[in-house]
């Protein structure tokens, strides 16, 4: 009688097992696709934010500008270019085909960082023939644009002598023991110290170019 009991009270928890295997699968499926979806997708709605930039600065354009200094820096990732937006470059009629462009675009183009944001496309044509710009985040190039500014404002602007202050972005990381770091610390850190170079690099030579030039980091 006792090892009946026993017999259905074994049977009874059986069911157990099953259960919590089919929670567990059904959890790791979850997760799993979860973050496959978050690797081929952007973390920040594209539309959400365009929307915001549109409705900021709504038909406004970057030939409307209240200064000449307005400089916003994108590049065009399947051309392969870098885009300057800038007032002067608008109005320009060699070139206002690729710059006469709203604020909320060239907003929008320089804040496209990968991974954040998707691309921002514009369509343009050439010839008759549609062609299709995927433009991202000006940092690729110029997490510190001080030398840019600095080149622009002397050769497009004719401008002599520059007061100009730059704030941003410096990487605070490890730099390690250079005498024990192995072949995987060096790429852990490869990020961090191209960016930190090409800052540093940057506000050098425009101390060169520039009469007057802060960097302050953030």
């Amino acid at each position: 009688m006792e090892s009946e009991e026993k017999f259905l009270e074994n049977k009874n928890r059986k069911w157990i097992f099953p259960v919590f295997g089919f929670i567990f699968s059904g959890l790791l499926t979850y997760y799993i696709a979860y973050g496959l979806y978050n690797l081929e997708n952007s973390i920040y709605d594209r539309i959400r934010f365009d929307g915001l930039l549109e409705t900021q600065f709504g038909d406004f354009g970057v030939r409307d500008a209240l200064t000449e200094d307005i400089f916003l820096i994108s590049y065009s990732y399947n051309f392969g270019i870098p885009r300057f937006y800038t007032k002067q470059y608008a109005i320009d009629p060699h070139m206002q085909m690729d710059y006469d462009v709203k604020m909320n675009f060239a907003a929008a183009a320089t804040s496209a960082t990968p991974f954040i944001f998707d691309p921002v496309t514009r369509y343009t044509f050439n010839n008759k023939q549609r062609e299709e710009e995927f433009l991202i985040d000006g940092q690729v190039i110029a997490n510190n644009p001080s030398l840019y500014a600095a080149t622009y404002a002397k050769n497009k602007r004719n401008k002599e002598k520059l007061r100009l202050v730059s704030i941003g972005f410096n990487p605070d990381y490890d730099k390690g023991d250079l005498k024990s770091m192995s072949a995987l610390d060096w790429i852990n850190r490869l990020e961090s110290i191209i960016v930190d170079a090409e800052v540093t690099t940057n506000s050098y030579m425009t101390e060169i170019v520039a009469e007057d030039y802060v960097r302050i980091s953030c």
